[in-house]
């Protein structure tokens, strides 16, 4: 579940959340790949993030309570051409 105050959040089917990641943003979308390894979600300050599921190490870079840790992101503005890193 992403929301306005720019968390992405992991909740069970009780209630409960299982971990939070900050993105900054508030999310616009989500999309998760066929074998659940890899998350893509949006932003509507124009980025776009693409999280590994797998990963067994949080990243010292990224704010949340698991191990996720984002791969790559892209920037989106306006006319200028797209940023990736």
């Amino acid at each position: 579940m992403g929301d306005a105050y720019g968390y992405l959040r992991m909740i069970d089917f009780e209630g409960n959340e299982l971990w939070r990641y900050f993105v900054s943003g508030t999310i616009s979308g989500m999309a998760l790949n066929s074998d659940e390894t890899i998350l893509l979600f949006g932003t509507y300050n124009g980025t776009l993030h693409v999280l590994d599921l797998t990963s067994t190490e949080p990243s010292p870079y990224e704010i949340g309570t698991s191990s996720i840790r984002e791969s790559y992101r892209w920037i989106f503005w306006d006319t200028q051409q797209p940023l990736y890193w």
